[in-house]
C-alpha cells in the first residue's frame, strides 16, 4: 500500500505478506522487489521469467495459479543426432507445501502452474520464475 504525502513527509509505502516462508519469498519476487527496484531508479526491474522443459509430470489444483519449488539446469537435447543443443531443463521438488522451507532451500525457481492446468506433462514447456538471490 502507500501512505499519500503529507505536511512535509514524503508518500511512504508498505507491503502485507503472508505467513508461509515460500508464500512470502514468491510474493516478494512478483511485487515488493520489482517496486523496490523501481523505486531505487532501476530500469530492469520485471520479475525473471523464462521458459523451460519439464523433466517430470506435475499435478496441479485446478483454479489456483502455483508457483512451485524447482531446480532449473541447462540440459542438453539429443534428439537431434547432428548436435547436442543446450536446453534449459526443470525438476520440480518435492515438497510438504509452502512452510516447507528444507525443499525451498534447494530451490533456485520457481514452475508457474497455471489455474487451467491440472497436469503438467513430462516434456513440455513449462513458464518459470528465476530467483535472484
Amino acid at each position: 500500500g502507500k501512505i499519500p504525502a503529507a505536511a512535509g513527509i514524503a508518500a511512504r509505502y508498505f507491503f502485507g505478506l503472508p505467513g508461509n516462508p515460500i508464500s512470502t519469498m514468491v510474493t516478494f519476487a512478483l511485487f515488493v522487489r520489482p517496486l523496490l527496484a523501481a523505486l531505487a531508479g532501476e530500469r530492469n526491474w520485471q520479475p525473471s521469467f523464462v521458459m523451460a522443459r519439464l523433466s517430470q509430470q506435475v499435478h496441479n489444483v485446478a483454479g489456483l495459479t502455483r508457483f512451485l519449488p524447482a531446480r532449473l539446469e541447462r540440459g542438453f537435447d539429443h534428439t537431434d543426432n547432428t548436435a547436442a543443443l543446450p536446453e534449459p531443463t526443470v525438476t520440480p521438488i518435492p515438497w510438504q507445501g509452502s512452510g516447507d522451507v528444507a525443499a525451498n532451500a534447494r530451490a533456485n525457481a520457481y514452475i508457474v502452474a497455471p489455474e487451467d492446468e491440472t497436469c503438467l506433462a513430462a516434456g513440455s514447456y513449462v513458464r518459470i520464475l528465476l530467483l535472484d538471490l
